[in-house]
């Protein structure tokens, strides 16, 4: 059955492959003019909305004569320690592409207001990570350099930590086996994809991975989810890594490899040079062993991005059981895809 979904694969493109920031002129609300006003603003600011398919945050651009910033306002979850990571790294001097929030109160850079997390970013004007051949390698190379100066800072061991498999997300997952038809359901609304084609697959994964002890590198501070669209370009260089919220204390491995697989297959799916793939991933190996002092080959790079991978798809899976939360569901055929691409790039008889 995997076989059949391998067989004749084309690399085709996602809503991640779109590089250009789109911005919309929008009227200030009650909830906005609040925010502004707390955070010591002007009330003259023109009002942008930036299109985002993330139901956990908004951004907005701000613009004043010649001033201009980003304002993000996040959902405050549960064990998030969102909190926490801005404190952590608010006095912190980073040696990489990583934007933090900008001080403003009382040397507070962040606000919380109605279980909000309000943020204020610089405006780096440029467009999202494209693929092209000049982007590729510097990219790689700052996501490398990124997650080792992460490495370097000490943080508590408990710190926004994950577990891959647990016995809640086995349930999620045995939940799907037993009602194929229901699941089937949940994303009837997605265009061309049909759920159960890919249930076996989903399943032969986890349970395969589940069971497996996976060489993952040493724990520490990680963004980890580092994709097309949290890369800021300008001249085909790196100008931004975003999205701070998404530090976690976990594996080196899944970071480096579930961000590989995401910006390798941009690079194939827009620039079609499937041929050099090998070249690039072996590449890609060496450099990460001799920063990281890993031990990491492409059968284990394929398993720790199988495994990230698995881990966004029980979240849609839940959401959808438990909430009946259909926000996530435009990604699930973004994932599968990643699943099979993740086969095809790390797997030697390929």
């Amino acid at each position: 059955m995997i076989n059949n979904l391998l067989k004749g694969y084309s690399f085709k493109k996602d809503f991640f492959s779109n590089s250009k920031i789109k911005f919309k002129r929008k009227k200030k609300n009650k909830f906005i003019i609040k925010i502004i006003k707390k955070l010591g603003l002007d009330k003259q600011f023109d009002f942008y909305n930036i299109s985002s398919k993330n139901p956990n945050s908004k951004i907005y651009k701000l613009s004043f004569q010649k001033k201009e910033l980003i304002l993000k306002i996040e959902k405050i979850k549960k064990n998030n320690n969102i909190l926490k990571i801005y404190d952590i790294l608010k006095k912190r001097k980073l040696n990489c592409k990583i934007i933090k929030p900008i001080f403003f109160l009382k040397g507070k850079n962040y606000l919380i207001y109605k279980k909000k997390v309000i943020t204020l970013y610089p405006y780096i004007n440029g467009n999202l990570f494209c693929g092209n051949k000049k982007q590729f390698n510097p990219t790689v190379d700052e996501i490398i350099n990124t997650l080792y100066v992460f490495s370097k800072i000490r943080i508590n061991n408990n710190f926004n930590n994950h577990k891959y498999f647990s016995e809640h997300e086995y349930k999620i997952v045995k939940k799907i086996s037993k009602n194929e038809k229901k699941t089937e359901l949940f994303f009837k609304d997605q265009k061309n994809f049909t759920f159960s084609k890919y249930t076996t697959f989903i399943l032969h994964e986890w349970k395969r991975l589940r069971k497996q002890k996976t060489y993952s590198g040493k724990k520490q501070l990680v963004h980890f989810d580092i994709h097309p669209h949290n890369l800021l370009m300008k001249k085909n260089k790196i100008t931004a890594i975003l999205d701070l919220s998404s530090l976690k204390n976990m594996p080196i491995g899944y970071a480096l490899s579930y961000s590989f697989l995401k910006i390798l297959r941009q690079h194939l799916t827009n620039y079609k040079i499937h041929k050099k793939h090998k070249l690039l991933v072996n590449n890609f190996i060496k450099k990460v062993n001799k920063k990281f002092k890993l031990k990491l080959k492409k059968e284990i790079i394929c398993d720790l991005a199988m495994t990230e991978i698995l881990r966004r798809i029980v979240i849609i899976l839940k959401k959808n059981i438990y909430s009946n939360d259909q926000s996530l569901n435009h990604i699930m055929p973004v994932l599968i895809n990643n699943m099979i691409e993740c086969k095809i790039l790390f797997n030697e008889k390929k």
